[in-house]
């Protein structure tokens, strides 16, 4: 099904590490960095979100997700207020009520698990 929908997009663009099969089938690929090639956190499957860093250093060619979505956002007339990692984490624990208190500096070595609350 999936594969039949991006058979009749006009234009499709992915976002992706690797040239998988999906991003064999976009018109354009953005680049990003591996998990291992850059800062960040991730939530798992437990509602855990967890702290990882970066483990080396790649070419300056391929960017960090939030930085490549930045500049297209700059092209596009949209200005982020983003300069790093930090920042994004900040904007995701004060606007998402499930991440209040998920910040990096909150996250230490083992995470922080989200509650769920209807």
């Amino acid at each position: 099904i999936v594969k039949k929908g991006l058979e009749n997009c006009e234009f499709t663009v992915v976002h992706a590490h690797s040239l998988n099969a999906t991003a064999q089938m976009a018109d354009v690929v953005l680049p990003v960095q591996t998990i291992a090639e850059r800062d960040g956190s991730l939530t798992n499957v437990e509602r855990r979100v967890q702290r990882f860093w970066k483990s080396f250093e790649i070419g300056p060619d391929v960017q960090p997700d939030w930085l490549v979505f930045q500049h297209i956002s700059a092209l596009l007339g949209c200005m982020m207020p983003y300069f790093s990692v930090r920042d994004i984490s900040r904007e995701i624990a004060s606007s998402v009520p499930g991440y209040a208190g998920c910040s990096l500096r909150d996250l230490g070595d083992t995470g922080v698990r989200w509650t769920y609350s209807a």
